[in-house]
């Protein structure tokens, strides 16, 4: 069954997992998808048209694939998109070396950062809502004032681009990483290390998992690494990918994990075991982005492929189930 955009296809209520619906509005590359907190919206972030030269993101109604706005205010590719905590707006990074907020109801704009040198790779709202970090190729992740776009902290503990930057669930603590070896752990308001985790160098994927007690990344030999915060002991390592993983994310229960890679597929996997239980296939290429809808029940994703797919999570285990 086909809408314009939206395509419907699978039975969700019969399988594990079942491809609602793939959304085609982009014309390049999907680097960035995210959920609203309400699980009712999705934004998608892309690479700047060779047609049209514009870098787009897309706002649409998730069940449906209407799209509410599009918002052209980079002038090169979106790598992040991000919403606020309570919804009314949206964060985006691109490699136009700014930063912007914006309306997520208008797609008026609000803030434009320029802080950084060099492109932004990451960015990332503090849970309250106050605050943004936003990591760059210039080695640094900046602290800013959402509204304001005051800079509150600069961390230069990196000694090469940054590509990722992550939250704790209290917003006390920042995890960053990058081109240079290691995840960094520091203090918000200070710069203060707590620690530095693992060897992983060429770090596009990091995560801290919504209960606050690990931090995952994709590691090297095609592999996803989760460590223990508080101790710096590695928990398990993720090998079933057969090309590098770009992006994952956690499930809000903290008890899975979705990891997407080169190889085409978004893997679907129980964090403290690392037993695969599931294997999305309905990409035709690299999968650069995963986001894991608020309520649990749904996953985005897109890539190379210029699609972002949402299907649904019907019969995930409960945490102990064998």
């Amino acid at each position: 069954m086909t809408f314009g955009e939206f395509s419907l296809s699978g039975d969700a209520e019969a399988v594990q997992s079942a491809l609602l619906f793939t959304y085609t509005g982009h014309e390049d590359r999907v680097y960035a998808v995210s959920w609203s907190p309400n699980s009712r919206f999705i934004a998608s972030g892309s690479e700047q048209s060779v047609i049209t030269q514009q870098s787009q993101i897309q706002v649409w109604e998730a069940m449906t694939g209407q799209r509410t706005l599009t918002y052209t205010h980079h002038t090169k590719g979106v790598m992040s998109v991000a919403w606020s905590s309570d919804g009314q707006r949206i964060a985006s990074a691109g490699k136009d070396r700014t930063a912007q907020v914006w309306d997520a109801s208008t797609g008026y704009p609000l803030l434009l950062y320029t802080g950084h040198k060099d492109a932004l790779w990451a960015v990332a709202w503090a849970p309250s809502g106050d605050n943004i970090a936003s990591a760059s190729l210039d080695q640094s992740v900046q602290v800013w004032d959402s509204r304001t776009g005051q800079l509150h902290y600069t961390y230069r503990g990196h000694a090469a681009a940054v590509t990722a930057v992550a939250w704790s669930p209290d917003g006390v603590y920042l995890a960053s990483g990058g081109s240079d070896e290691g995840i960094q752990v520091w203090k918000v308001d200070t710069g203060r290390r707590l620690g530095i985790y693992g060897q992983v160098q060429g770090l596009t994927a990091l995560a801290w998992s919504p209960n606050g007690r690990w931090i995952a990344a994709n590691g090297p030999l095609s592999t996803v690494d989760v460590w223990d915060v508080q101790t710096g002991q590695q928990l398990t390592s993720y090998m079933r990918h057969e090309g590098k993983v770009n992006t994952l994310a956690w499930s809000p229960d903290s008890n899975f994990i979705a990891s997407a890679s080169e190889d085409t597929t978004v893997q679907i996997w129980r964090v403290v075991t690392g037993e695969c239980l599931l294997t999305y296939t309905g990409h035709t290429d690299d999968v650069y982005t995963v986001s894991w809808s608020p309520d649990g029940k749904f996953l985005a994703s897109g890539g190379r492929d210029e699609t972002v797919q949402i299907w649904s999570l019907r019969k995930l285990p409960v945490d102990g189930d064998v």
